[in-house]
């Protein structure tokens, strides 16, 4: 049977006394120096340097002596609580975005084949864009070309779970949902939309198109038939391309169904092809040191950017390269204004384009959290010089952009149009077909 001893009293250094001690009556309770009540066996002795080492505080800093003053007393206990509680909701407040991304992977589904135009592009946003998402996931990114970037666009929709941790990065494809397109399975409204980048196109014909272009108005001389190249009958670069051959009254037989810019201008250089379009990107970084320095190519228009109250300006990269508007002026008149269903398609192309070619998109449904990280991190991303430095050499552009809920309001614009206007581009994308 397991013996209770009583514990004996802590020893103190010096010597106590010896005898029986008959307690003194109680004093009103307080403490000395090494923070024992007045009351204590060993009461104003110190205590030995282990013991008092035992009581100290780790930081170093003295415990708060009592002043005997209840009030003041609870005050002091009052203070230190809130102190105490406010760092510790500043602590759990403080990386709760952090925690949403922290250890995680993030997979991004880039709507081109690996090493084209739009996964260069694509793969430099997503490198800053993590820079600026707080705990920077690992991101892996997947190739899904198909379409004009809606095979991605289904993917990230149908497919990835709405966790935050899958997004898109692809073409809006406006066109494609205004035409009701079959391949197309989603509606850009319901995507949960973070930031898109814009970028200008440059059109561009072989040389030796009979009688020969030398020159923007040695266009107006052809006479013979010649082929243009896209992608799809509903893309943006064929739409804009036979768009302008009408507004233009150029002879152009229009050829669609190439799964790459790289394909057409492979067509370009067998002389299968002799007109079509690229984002400044490629135009720049494929086009340019292929087809353009070679002499085999010239660069005709720009879509240019839009400027506030109508109106395109060129864009800065490209300043010797006249807009479209200026073309279409060249061939109809300095006061010629363009108007009619083929320019409101030509305006709702670049539009679209100037401000949100490709975008960051995460699937419907998407949690708030996750969707308001990403909006922040994209801001943050398009105003960091650093960013700014890397799109330019890609590019040689500023960036534009359109982010968070003004972007995804500018989606919702544009595809509210009349429905005169969705019976017109669904017959004009038909012919296109044949």
């Amino acid at each position: 049977m397991a013996r209770w001893r009583r514990r004996a009293p802590p020893r103190c250094s010096g010597s106590a006394p010896s005898g029986p001690r008959t307690p003194p009556p109680r004093p009103r309770r307080s403490t000395d120096r090494d923070g024992r009540a007045r009351d204590s066996p060993c009461a104003g002795r110190r205590l030995p340097a282990k013991s008092r080492q035992r009581f100290a505080r780790p930081d170093g800093m003295e415990m708060p002596k009592r002043t005997g003053n209840r009030e003041v007393d609870m005050n002091v206990k009052t203070l230190i609580g809130f102190g105490i509680g406010a760092v510790l909701a500043a602590g759990a407040a403080m990386p709760a975005a952090a925690q949403f991304y922290k250890g995680k992977t993030m997979t991004v589904v880039i709507g081109t084949r690996a090493g084209g135009n739009g996964d260069i592009q694509g793969r430099m946003v997503m490198r800053h864009l993590t820079n600026h998402i707080p705990g920077k996931p690992t991101v892996v990114v997947k190739n899904m070309a198909g379409s004009g970037g809606i095979l991605a666009t289904n993917f990230v929709a149908e497919v990835a779970k709405p966790d935050g941790l899958t997004v898109g990065y692809s073409i809006i494809n406006i066109m494609a949902e205004l035409l009701d397109a079959s391949t197309l399975r989603a509606s850009h409204k319901d995507l949960g939309f973070i930031g898109g980048l814009g970028s200008t196109s440059v059109f561009h014909i072989r040389t030796d198109t009979p009688p020969g272009v030398k020159s923007v108005a040695d266009i107006f001389k052809i006479k013979e038939t010649f082929r243009s190249a896209g992608h799809a009958p509903s893309s943006q670069k064929d739409l804009s391309i036979r768009v302008m051959c009408k507004l233009l009254e150029l002879p152009c037989d229009h050829v669609t169904g190439f799964k790459s810019a790289g394909v057409i201008r492979r067509a370009i250089q067998q002389k299968e092809i002799q007109l079509t379009s690229d984002s400044v990107t490629g135009y720049f970084s494929r086009v340019e040191p292929t087809l353009i320095k070679p002499g085999i190519s010239l660069p005709l228009w720009q879509y240019g950017v839009p400027v506030k109250g109508g109106g395109y300006k060129r864009d800065a990269a490209m300043p010797d390269v006249p807009t479209a508007l200026e073309v279409y002026k060249m061939k109809h008149g300095e006061n010629a204004k363009p108007s009619g269903p083929d320019w409101q398609t030509y305006q709702l192309i670049v539009g679209t384009s100037g401000t949100m070619l490709r975008a960051v998109f995460l699937p419907p449904k998407a949690p708030a959290e996750p969707t308001r990280i990403l909006r922040e991190a994209f801001q943050k991303m398009y105003d960091d010089p650093a960013f700014k430095a890397d799109w330019k050499k890609l590019t040689k552009a500023d960036p534009t952009a359109a982010i968070g809920e003004e972007g995804a309001a500018y989606v919702k614009e544009v595809l509210s149009v009349t429905p005169e206007f969705v019976a017109y581009l669904k017959d004009f994308v038909a012919k296109g077909a044949k």
